[in-house]
């Protein structure tokens, strides 16, 4: 026996019942719930993001998702796009494409996309010297782990400098450099940090030293630098930072 629903006779609605949020950034997730009025055979479902009045003729976004019976609700989580232009009233709607029968959702209610200030955070854990554990010296390499949030261009470059023995950035040192456009923001999985390596330059001995990383495109600085600490001249350097290799062979 197969047995068919007719939108006439027995109407079924699907409705967005949930936003996280009223307000979203560009390029960053928002999570929806939606529901259908009835239990359904297993279908596929098409996720439309409206233009930026809330109409659908020609949708910023789509992606696909799947219900199986009998359920009757997802909650699912998607990516506003980095080029989704500013606008206070976006909407969301989900549609039933196959297999019959066909439904066209309900819409959201309005949300705001916005453009976000970058920030750009050293942490969460303090940079990790590989060199020299005890002090940090002129010559060591070092890690510098750190959360940019926001969205990042093609091109983009995140730069860690130095500051001078005082902790002035006016004319800051350069460490090391991560070329990369990808946003590592602790609240977006997996929620993990970026990592930009470099050697500490050659600079005065001292105790009032800062490290803050900055990006490109666009431009953003460290909103909370790292330290105070201290570099002294520790290590003698005899062969220009050049590997050494050595063959040691048995002598009688």
């Amino acid at each position: 026996i197969v047995g068919y629903i007719t939108q006439t006779s027995t109407p079924i609605d699907i409705h967005v019942t949930y936003l996280s949020n009223n307000v979203v950034c560009q390029g960053n997730y928002l999570v929806f719930r939606y529901e259908i009025s009835d239990t359904l055979c297993a279908g596929q479902y098409l996720i439309e993001l409206s233009d930026v009045n809330g109409n659908f003729a020609n949708p910023t976004a789509l992606w696909t998702t799947s219900l199986f019976y009998p359920n009757t609700s997802s909650t699912l989580m998607i990516q506003i796009p980095n080029w989704a232009t500013v606008s206070t009233c976006y909407k969301l709607r989900v549609n039933r494409i196959s297999p019959s029968p066909q439904i066209i959702g309900i819409a959201s209610v309005c949300f705001e996309v916005a453009i976000c200030p970058n920030t750009i955070i050293t942490g969460p854990t303090p940079p990790v010297v590989t060199m020299d554990t005890a002090d940090v010296c002129i010559g060591s390499v070092i890690d510098i782990p750190f959360f940019a949030i926001g969205v990042y261009l093609s091109g983009n470059i995140f730069t860690a400098y130095l500051s001078d023995s005082t902790g002035s950035f006016a004319n800051p040192s350069y460490i090391g450099q991560l070329p990369s456009n990808q946003t590592f923001d602790p609240n977006i999985f997996p929620g993990l940090p970026g990592n930009v390596s470099g050697i500490i330059p050659n600079v005065p001995e001292g105790c009032n030293y800062y490290i803050r990383i900055s990006s490109s495109v666009p431009i953003a600085n460290d909103t909370s630098t790292w330290g105070p600490f201290c570099i002294k001249n520790c290590d003698i350097e005899t062969n220009n930072r050049q590997d050494l290799q050595f063959c040691i062979t048995d002598t009688t």
